[in-house]
């Protein structure tokens, strides 16, 4: 038996073995948890769904109860078309995570976080991303996610609804409430707040429906604006009126009354058909009056433009930007720039200017010159490429309404030109076009990184090019002997030299510019402020704007802090938040320690006066 069993085991043991490892395997596959993911969204998003109401939440249901900290503007946030993120509040719940947007406050409905008929996204962050929305047990969203929608259009009415409003799913009455402190109103800040129970129809909120009276002499005031905005006093969003005085508030009777401190200021809600109404439509509860005693106030500036500034541009465009002369901020644009009736030059590929003949811009469109004079929006040759002058018939000479950027190869043909004798005074910059050399000119920047080679040796008193500037010259490239580099004569007061770089064996010549548009030009301005971080303790203030054109469009915009180096702003894609319209007197929140810069855009035209703005200003509440 004994070699027999010998024989035997080696088969009998692994038929035992077979079932139990079947068993393992089938426990091993059974104790795997199992992966974390989306189950719906409420309301439906992308596909068919129909649009989102302005103020509509959106809340993603997962399939395990969900990390809070986890959960973060980084890991699930919504975007405008061109990226940028849009405000709003995240909620987390078990299983829930819901983005509530902030609503349009303004007649408008244009100032809200989703803009009507806009298209958006909201994305959820998954695997393998480390900050991924993670489950209570450390697991991690298994994909992430790109969910788009659509915001409805303003005149979208769903179910008889006044706006594309969402009312509160609440039965509780329009009313004012009660003030629960004697409110003060500071006489150089002369603002006033009311509170209400319910968010207000934007489109309601009116200077008709209020009464204000100045019990001095009983005299009814007529406010500078009145509009609905967020309070953090406010359990719901967009259940305030904010109403401007001003320090010298207009009567409605004729003429102006100036406060003083002791007045007293009463505001009682008109009960009529101009009267306040919440997003169904229905009209206010009466109510009794509020009042306000004037005081003695100093506001304090958090953000102050255009202070010591020389110029506001778009630093991811060559397009006109702004500039400040005298204390004033203006369109940074010259006469001397041309018309720009060539459009944006950008070519792909070698190109050869010759006056008359047609050349694609770089677009597929085929441009021809006039004359020698290339009159161009903005000048951009790219790495690899080069431009070549062909003066050979007479100057070519290149002119941008914007900047302009070298960043490949100018390639000049021609004789070098005499150049007069060192000028003692500035001289006007179209006597510039008469030197008959090679020229660019620009109203803004001139960045030369690239290579301007001229194959006329400049001998003498003789010049192969000349660059001209209404703003900066950068030079971080190679250009010819005796290269003349013409700034403008304003540039000595500023607070920089005009031209940064190596300047090597170039001539330095002061001119002239004319400000303003040559005859037939039209083009877009835009330009930014610098990044500027609110101090500590503050989350917003009021914006002040003074003497600023009705043409000038002006906005805000807000990021956070780098979550490394907190002294400068996450400019990150997808932080920053999108730009939002400011007026005078409109009150901003902000996070606190957030960044903060301003935009200035305006559509210009030759034979219409220049838009300007003298100030703008946040300050304290």
């Amino acid at each position: 038996m004994g070699p027999l069993q010998s024989m035997s085991c080696p088969r009998a043991i692994p038929a035992l073995l077979v079932p139990l490892g079947l068993a393992l395997a089938a426990g091993c596959h059974r104790s795997a948890p199992p992966a974390f993911e989306v189950m719906h969204t409420s309301p439906v998003l992308g596909g068919e769904a129909g649009p989102l109401l302005l103020n509509d939440t959106i809340t993603v249901y997962f399939s395990a109860p969900v990390s809070a900290l986890s959960v973060t503007s980084d890991s699930v946030h919504v975007v405008d078309a061109r990226g940028n993120q849009v405000p709003g509040q995240l909620r987390v719940g078990e299983n829930w995570v819901t983005f509530a947007p902030r609503p349009p406050l303004t007649a408008g409905l244009v100032d809200g976080s989703f803009q009507p008929g806009e298209a958006y996204e909201l994305r959820l962050a998954g695997y393998p991303r480390p900050d991924a929305i993670r489950a209570v047990d450390g697991r991690r969203l298994s994909i992430g996610h790109v969910l788009p929608f659509r915001a409805a259009d303003v005149d979208h009415r769903e179910g008889g609804l006044p706006a594309p409003l969402r009312p509160l799913a609440s039965d509780l009455p329009l009313v004012l409430r009660a003030a629960e402190a004697p409110q003060a109103l500071p006489v150089d800040a002369a603002v006033l707040r009311l509170h209400f129970s319910s968010p207000l129809l934007p489109t309601s909120v009116t200077p008709s429906a209020l009464v204000i009276q100045s019990l001095r002499d009983m005299a009814t005031l007529t406010p500078r604006r009145v509009r609905a905005v967020t309070s953090a006093v406010d359990l719901n969003p967009g259940s305030s009126v904010e109403v401007e005085l001003g320090a010298t508030p207009a009567r409605e009777d004729g003429g102006f009354l100036a406060l003083q401190p002791g007045d007293l200021i009463s505001v009682s809600l008109r009960m009529d058909a101009d009267g306040l109404r919440d997003y169904q439509g229905n009209t206010v509860l009466p109510a009794p009056p509020q009042f306000w005693t004037v005081v003695p106030g100093a506001t304090v500036a958090l953000l102050e433009l255009p202070g010591a500034a020389e110029s506001f541009v778009d630093e991811g465009s060559l397009e006109p930007g702004f500039e400040v002369r005298g204390g004033v901020v203006r369109p940074r644009v010259r006469v001397e720039a041309g018309d720009g009736s060539l459009g944006a030059f950008r070519p792909q590929q070698d190109t050869v200017l010759r006056p008359g003949e047609p050349f694609d811009r770089g677009d597929g469109v085929q441009v021809a010159s006039r004359d020698g004079r290339f009159p161009f929006r903005l000048i951009e040759v790219p790495r690899g490429v080069t431009v070549t002058l062909d003066c050979r018939g007479g100057p070519v000479q290149l002119t941008a309404l914007g900047s302009v950027s070298i960043l490949g190869e100018l390639a000049l043909r021609g004789a070098a030109v005499p150049l007069a004798e060192r000028q003692l005074a500035p001289v006007p910059a179209a006597s510039l076009f008469d030197l008959g050399a090679p020229l660019l000119l620009a109203a803004g920047d001139v960045h030369l990184s690239g290579r301007v080679v001229s194959d006329a040796p400049a001998e003498g008193d003789a010049t192969p090019f000349v660059v001209a500037a209404a703003g900066h010259v950068h030079l971080g490239g190679e250009l010819p002997f005796r290269t003349v580099l013409a700034v403008e004569a304003a540039h000595a007061g500023g607070s920089g030299p005009a031209v940064h770089g190596p300047r090597g064996q170039t001539l330095l010549r002061s001119v002239e510019f004319t400000y303003g548009l040559a005859p037939g030009a039209t083009c877009e301005a835009r330009g930014f402020s610098a990044w500027q971080q609110l101090p500590e303790g503050r989350i917003g203030g009021v914006v002040q704007v003074r003497d600023a054109d009705a043409e000038l469009r002006l906005a805000w915009q807000s990021t956070p802090p780098d979550a490394i180096v907190t002294d400068a702003p996450d400019l990150t894609p997808g932080r920053t938040g999108r730009l939002q319209t400011l007026f005078d007197g409109e009150p901003v929140t902000i996070a606190e320690r957030a960044f903060v810069r301003f935009a200035f855009e305006a559509s210009l035209r030759h034979d219409r006066r220049l838009p300007s703005l003298r100030m703008l200003r946040l300050v304290a509440r």
